[in-house]
């Protein structure tokens, strides 16, 4: 079973995993240059310093994370800056139940807009955040 929640400390390393992980494939020299360590504490303050500028979510598939999802707030704009799913767990609607908690969440602190950056090249991303209705 797949539950979204908000991320709380104990989530960091886990997500730092997946994100490094996702990152040696995506942005393999970006990812050789961080410290796992460092990625990690960013992570614990993001988590449980945030507040009202931003949340982080986690979805878990049997008590293992398999997706992230980070938004940050500005007025009535909110902006999605990390979104990954574990590759083995693609296409089976991960992406799209974060992306509702998302949207929920934005909703709720107020947020008109919704926006992200994908990068060039990142063709998988674009179709389903299209498919999802983003454009």
């Amino acid at each position: 079973m797949d539950t979204v929640r908000l991320a709380n400390a104990t989530d960091a390393c886990a997500i730092t995993q997946l994100q490094l992980s996702n990152w040696r494939l995506s942005h393999t020299e970006l990812a050789q240059s961080l410290v796992p360590e460092d990625v990690e504490s960013a992570w614990t303050q993001a988590i449980t310093i945030h507040g009202d500028i931003g949340r982080v979510l986690v979805c878990e598939r049997d008590g293992n994370l398999v997706g992230i999802a980070a938004i940050e707030f500005s007025g009535e704009v909110g902006q999605i800056s990390l979104f990954e799913v574990a590759p083995e767990v693609r296409r089976q609607l991960i992406g799209a139940r974060l992306l509702n908690a998302v949207a929920d969440i934005g909703s709720q602190a107020g947020c008109r807009h919704m926006s992200l950056w994908l990068n060039t090249g990142q063709s998988g991303g674009q179709q389903f955040f299209e498919s999802m209705g983003w454009a």
